[in-house]
């Protein structure tokens, strides 16, 4: 595998040009790239690649930042530098791929004296061998020359395997696996004097895995993005360094690595929310674009204020109230956010007052494990379809009542009581107009609901 090399352009930006491919190649192309002088490959037991570069604008804007900037991890003074996008399956093609290695080029929010890697695996059923895993702070975003690679070890040893995921399609939960803390502190940028410090991953699988994921669209439109960074702005199934049909990807993976937890020496706050397609931000049942969770427009509006904010987002379209859950345990226990986003229940189930018993009573469960762990539950009610009948809106309503009384002893957000009129139903000035999906207009309110909850 190697990945082809861009050429640079104009005042050190770097930009795609047009018919060049970004991805993974067979042997025989490998070998000729690395003959035509187009990729680079070592002869480093885990065959290490050189990261492919990347478009990179000297500055973000703000809303750019909190797309694709860290999550963190504030009580303990980490971060979490990786994606926002949700955990999720996305769309899939026959293939097969082994002993792959993937580079990764990461943005702290500072200067850093540490960090260790976090792995998401939500492949059903199926483990995954991590070989070999690295690290190397690097001065540069674009740099064919890796710094001093410190190897990652996983209580101890340089192989681990990765647990399986959970559950099947929507409703997979992923197994978290944290390597051990490595002591390796940042370097001063040399591109861009004024940006955050970097640091690339490098994880080496063994084994041929089958299912890989892809997801054209979507990782052209990354690649395409203002502010793109590496292991920034992503959803299900995305591979951002490639748009080819088999990626280094068990089926299910969302990230390799998921993220980098940092050490530093300032508290960040982290909120973090788990759920369904209206959680995660996505505006109707056609959205291609504009995906924004609760947790990052919450903590936009935070770091609006000054504050040191960033968002972890594990919603997933079509998701049900049990699976999103199972994922709210599983975070709450590898990533001790400091706050997690719990919606009353998932429109997703179906509108009986058994499910919404089992719904109430897991939220409960939830509040209780976040409690114990040290994370802050802030809960959510949750607006209906347009197509319930009277009967089953009656039901969510009195779910998102028993929410409702919670307030004084739990933190709650009314989001339903923002997005909906008077008859219950979504106001028709935040339907997204296919009855289920709130628009962009009425995400943002309920958002500024939830900060106003939390603030």
């Amino acid at each position: 595998m190697t990945i082809q090399m861009l050429t640079p352009y104009s005042l050190g930006r770097y930009t795609i040009p047009a018919g060049v491919v970004v991805g993974l190649f067979d042997a025989a192309t490998e070998a000729g790239l690395i003959a035509a002088k187009q990729a680079i490959a070592t002869a480093a037991a885990a065959n290490w690649i050189v990261p492919v570069d990347n478009p990179q604008p000297a500055t973000l804007t703000e809303a750019q930042v909190e797309q694709t900037q860290a999550l963190v991890s504030g009580a303990r003074n980490q971060s979490l530098a990786t994606a926002a996008g949700a955990f999720g399956l996305g769309a899939s093609a026959n293939g097969s791929t082994s002993n792959q290695t993937l580079i990764r080029q990461h943005q702290a929010l500072g200067p850093y004296y540490g960090y260790r890697l976090v792995y998401a695996n939500k492949g059903i059923a199926q483990t995954i061998t991590l070989a070999k895993a690295g690290g190397a702070a690097t001065d540069q975003q674009v740099s064919n020359t890796l710094g001093s690679v410190a190897s990652v070890t996983f209580g101890g040893a340089t192989t681990v395997v990765e647990a399986a995921g959970s559950g099947a399609a929507a409703d997979g939960v992923p197994a978290f696996t944290l390597s051990d803390w490595i002591m390796q502190p940042s370097v001063a940028r040399t591109d861009f004097p004024t940006e955050q410090p970097l640091l690339q991953t490098l994880t080496h699988y063994a084994g041929t895995y089958t299912q890989m994921l892809t997801s054209a669209t979507m990782a052209t439109e990354l690649l395409a993005a203002p502010g793109y960074r590496v292991g920034g702005r992503q959803r299900p199934g995305d591979e951002v360094t490639t748009v080819s049909a088999s990626q280094p990807l068990p089926a299910g993976t969302s990230l390799i690595p998921y993220g980098v937890q940092f050490l530093y020496e300032q508290t960040w706050t982290v909120v973090a929310d788990i759920g369904d397609s209206r959680i995660r931000g996505q505006i109707s049942s056609t959205t291609t674009t504009g995906y924004r969770s609760q947790a990052e427009r919450v903590s936009a509006l935070a770091r609006a204020a000054g504050l040191r904010w960033t968002p972890i987002s594990t919603a997933v379209t079509g998701q049900g109230h049990d699976a999103s859950y199972q994922t709210g345990l599983a975070l709450v226990t590898a990533l001790q956010p400091t706050y997690l986003l719990i919606p009353a229940l998932s429109v997703n189930d179906s509108m009986t007052a058994a499910n919404m018993q089992a719904s109430f009573a897991r939220c409960m469960a939830l509040v209780e494990h976040c409690r114990r762990n040290n994370v802050t539950p802030v809960l959510l009610t949750v607006p209906p379809r347009d197509s319930y009948s009277g009967a089953e809106l009656a039901i969510l309503q009195a779910q998102n009542n028993r929410i409702l009384a919670l307030r004084g002893q739990l933190l709650v957000a009314d989001f339903a009581g923002i997005v909906c009129d008077t008859t219950g139903y979504i106001a028709a000035a935040y339907d997204s107009g296919d009855g289920v999906h709130i628009n962009e207009a009425g995400t943002a309110a309920g958002a500024a609901a939830v900060y106003a909850a939390m603030a």
